[in-house]
């Protein structure tokens, strides 16, 4: 997927007992755009994606995943105001399987107990990026509070969807991906 429109399927054989890495260019995946990656197998298989990034220092691996929920809860997001999209990137990616538009909240939770909130709706089976180093009420609390913000998301959908954060902070040379942690009504192999 590319963030908000599906995009083109490739078709790949693979060989029984075998194993096979595929580049972003090999998926004609768009650079330096957030998004999830289906696989799609008449037999099983067993996925991870691995994504190396020389000018920040590090590289990031996810593991593959088959359910989707109407919840997704991550504890762990972080924003420093000095350098927001330069030296501290973060990326939410939900990830739309169904067939239907998914209408999208997501709750941005902050230290001292106060919320935001940003809602988007996600088109069927495409994904919507948000580059949570430009939503303004993240900037905001974090100048309030001595320039950064420890803060929790909970991404809540009328429908089951897929979610990831990630995060790059050149001040500690690295980063980050993780799915959130599923809550609410979810389904196996989700798409």
């Amino acid at each position: 997927y590319a963030s908000g429109s599906p995009g083109p399927a490739q078709t790949f054989t693979l060989p029984a007992r075998t194993a096979a890495s595929y580049s972003a260019s090999d998926l004609n995946l768009a650079r330096g755009v957030g998004g999830f990656v289906r696989v799609r197998s008449s037999r099983p298989v067993a996925t991870a994606m691995t994504l190396n990034d020389p000018s920040k220092g590090d590289g990031l691996s996810t593991q593959a995943l088959s359910l989707a929920s109407s919840r997704w809860l991550f504890g762990d997001a972080f924003m420093a105001v000095a350098g927001a999209g330069t030296v501290t990137v973060e990326y939410l990616c939900v990830a739309n399987p169904n067939d239907d538009t998914a209408m999208v909240t997501i709750e941005l939770l902050y230290e001292d107990g106060t919320r935001s909130q940003v809602s988007q709706s996600v088109p069927p089976r495409s994904v919507r990026t948000t580059a949570l180093h430009q939503v303004q009420s993240i900037l905001t609390w974090g100048s309030a509070h001595d320039g950064r913000n420890w803060f929790g998301i909970d991404v809540r959908s009328d429908r089951p969807t897929i979610a990831s954060l990630t995060h790059w902070d050149q001040n500690q040379r690295g980063g980050w991906s993780s799915l959130g942690t599923p809550l609410g009504h979810w389904r196996v192999n989700a798409g």
